[in-house]
C-alpha cells in the first residue's frame, strides 16, 4: 500500500517532478473515467521511474531500513523489556502499547505544523 501511495506521489507531486513543465505542456485535468489500460501505464512509468532513480533507490532504501528497525523495536523488543525485565504483566504492556499509539496520534499534527512553520531538519531535531 505504501509503496504505491509512494509511486503515486512520485508522479503527482510538484515537489518530486524532475523536468520543469511549460505552459503549452500543461494538459487538462483528467476525467476520473480513464480506461484500465491508461491507469496501467501509468502505473508502469512511475515504476520505471521509481526504479531509475539512483538517489530515489538510496533514500527509499535508508527510509525502509530505518521504518523496519523501528517497527522491529516496537513490536518485538520493547514487548520482551517490559515483559521480562520490568515485570509488566499482559494487560500492563497492552496499556503501555496503546498509550504509545494515543501519543503519536496526538502528536503528529503538531510536529507537522512545526515542520512546516520551521523545516524538517528543525523538527527532527528535539
Amino acid at each position: 500500500g505504501m509503496a504505491a501511495v509512494s509511486l503515486r506521489n512520485r508522479v503527482i507531486l510538484t515537489e518530486t517532478l524532475r523536468v520543469p513543465q511549460r505552459k503549452a505542456e500543461l494538459k487538462e485535468p483528467s476525467s476520473l473515467r480513464k480506461s484500465i489500460s491508461q491507469v496501467w501505464q501509468e502505473w508502469r512509468n512511475a515504476a520505471g521511474q521509481f526504479t531509475s532513480d539512483r538517489t530515489f533507490n538510496a533514500v527509499a532504501l535508508a527510509n525502509a531500513g530505518f521504518n523496519f528497525t523501528s517497527i522491529s523495536a516496537k513490536f518485538v523488543l520493547l514487548p520482551m523489556l517490559a515483559l521480562d525485565t520490568w515485570g509488566l504483566g499482559a494487560s500492563g504492556l497492552g496499556l503501555a502499547m496503546g498509550a504509545m499509539s494515543v501519543l503519536q496520534l496526538a502528536a503528529a499534527r503538531p510536529a507537522a505544523h512545526l515542520a512546516d512553520v520551521y523545516g524538517r531538519r528543525m523538527a527532527l531535531i528535539p
